[in-house]
């Protein structure tokens, strides 16, 4: 059985510097690729990726505002992030089903296998810390052999009643880490992590939390 392949989704935990240079490549690519809407959405990559090249260039200059810098650099990040998973979007609408234009262009792309059909164990060794931007908590876990996606959960209320628990954000991740951003900031906040492939949703993680400020 194969699973129809899609664009890889780029990361806002992946390093930003990392990102910069993977999104210069694709804009470049996108901007000669022919297509009016796609080299259109390269432009747009292009503007938040130079906005996020002078973020990171503003980091280096700037010891002594290091920590705003560093902020500044995350949300100039996510947004550049954003604009390239917009990106990718348009260009699977644009060329659908052509794994071979999407790696012309740069993207990464999803495994065109499938896993065994045996639902996920549960995930393991969940954790969650506050990250250096207000508001948002870096979420690590495990990751599993089994499992395509995961799917996280949050609750402020009582952990062990799992109808407490509301899809979170984000509430569907391809890799074991992710920034989030819980509903309620300043209380303790708790969440579950359940693997997924195409057998189902595993079975839920302990809960785990902490106060997100």
């Amino acid at each position: 059985m194969i699973r129809k392949q899609k664009i890889k989704r780029a990361s806002k935990i992946k390093n930003p510097t990392a990102n910069n240079n993977k999104f210069k490549n694709i804009v470049t690519a996108m901007l000669a690729s022919g297509n009016t809407k796609i080299a259109a959405e390269g432009l747009v990559v292009k503007t938040a990726n130079q906005k996020l090249e002078d973020s990171i260039t503003a980091k280096t200059k700037a010891d002594d505002v290091a920590t705003a810098a560093t902020v500044t650099m995350h949300t100039q990040n996510d947004d550049a992030v954003d604009a390239i998973n917009e990106a990718a979007t348009v260009v699977e609408k644009e060329l659908p089903g052509d794994v071979a234009a999407w790696l012309d262009l740069g993207f990464d792309v999803t495994s065109g296998e499938v896993h065994d059909a045996t639902l996920p164990e549960a995930v393991q060794n969940g954790k969650v810390v506050q990250f250096m931007i207000p508001g948002k908590g870096k979420l690590t876990f495990d990751a599993l052999p089994n499992a395509n996606v995961y799917r996280l959960y949050e609750t402020s209320g009582d952990p062990s009643v799992m109808a407490n628990f509301a899809p979170a954000n984000p509430d569907i991740i391809d890799k074991a880490e992710t920034l989030v951003t819980p509903k309620k900031l300043g209380v303790k906040t708790w969440w579950i992590v359940i693997g997924h492939n195409s057998a189902g949703d595993g079975a839920p993680s302990q809960p785990f939390g902490t106060i997100i400020n």
